[in-house]
Formats: C-alpha cells, structure tokens, sequence
C-alpha cells in the first residue's frame, strides 16, 4: 500500500495579501503584483503561440495576453474606468 499524503503539508500557502475583501479597495502594492503577474502571464501566452501550429490556437493564445495587457492597464489606472 502506497503512502498517505498529508494535503495541508503539499498545498501551496495562500497569499492572504493579494486576497481582495469585498468593499476593501486593492493597495497599490497588491495592484503592482497582480499587474506584474498578469505582464508575466502574457508574454508567456505570446511565447506559446508562436510555437503552436494551429493558426486558431495561435489567435486565441493572442487574444488572452491583449486580455492580460488590459488587466495590467486597469490594475495600473483604476481611476481611468
């Protein structure tokens, strides 16, 4: 019989900082985390779709990162909504 994992002891710890509380407006450190992550994560959609064949999947890995960039713009201007 094979080893019983503990879950609590592999998942990863919440980031309790970067939790939005309803009715609680984001600090400006948690908006420039969120932002960079959403940066991040859209070169790397960029990155992927010029590897991948399909011009469908390419146009739709490319959609997701301009809707990345537009996360960071609203994450970097909240008063311009």
């Amino acid at each position: 019989m094979g080893k019983v994992t503990d879950l609590d002891s592999v998942r990863r710890p919440e980031k309790p900082s970067l939790i939005r509380k309803p009715g609680v407006p984001l600090s400006a450190d948690v908006r420039k985390a969120r932002a960079h992550g959403c940066r991040l994560r859209a070169e790397m959609l960029r990155a992927i779709s010029e590897e991948v064949i399909s011009p469908e999947t390419s146009r739709k890995l490319l959609d997701l990162a301009e809707s990345y960039d537009h996360m960071v713009s609203t994450l970097e201007n909240p008063h311009t909504l």
